[in-house]
């Protein structure tokens, strides 16, 4: 779930169990009785505290590691604060070109580059 605000910044949490070295986005199981779109809107509620002003489906990866098929969403919201939960270390708003020199490197089922790269061709149209 890549969350972005109108100044061009997504937001990128670091969760130690993870990586210390790498940032990522929210991301989260679906629980019984929900569909994806309620996932990840609670997902976003849960971990970085934010009421999402809209939502877009961007597809899905298969994540060969965990054995496991992503489901890749794109939110926005205005610029606020962030109340983080136990499970997110730290979060921070980040410029769209300065994101890349701390995410977790591109790689086949990467689902986090999947979601940045739509993020920015919405940014370009």
């Amino acid at each position: 779930m890549l969350t972005y605000n109108e100044f061009d910044e997504i937001v990128l949490c670091r969760q130690g169990y993870l990586s210390n070295k790498y940032t990522s986005v929210t991301s989260g199981y679906i629980t019984p009785g929900e569909n994806a779109e309620e996932t990840a809107l609670r997902e976003e509620k849960e971990e970085l505290g934010i009421e999402l002003e809209s939502l877009e489906y961007a597809g899905t990866t298969w994540f060969a590691k965990n054995d496991m098929l992503m489901h890749g969403y794109v939110g926005f919201v205005h610029k606020c604060d962030l109340k983080l939960s136990e499970e997110i270390d730290s979060a921070e708003w980040v410029h769209y070109a300065e994101a890349p020199k701390t995410m977790f490197p591109d790689s086949p089922g990467n689902a986090l580059h999947e979601v940045y790269r739509i993020t920015l061709t919405k940014r370009e149209t």
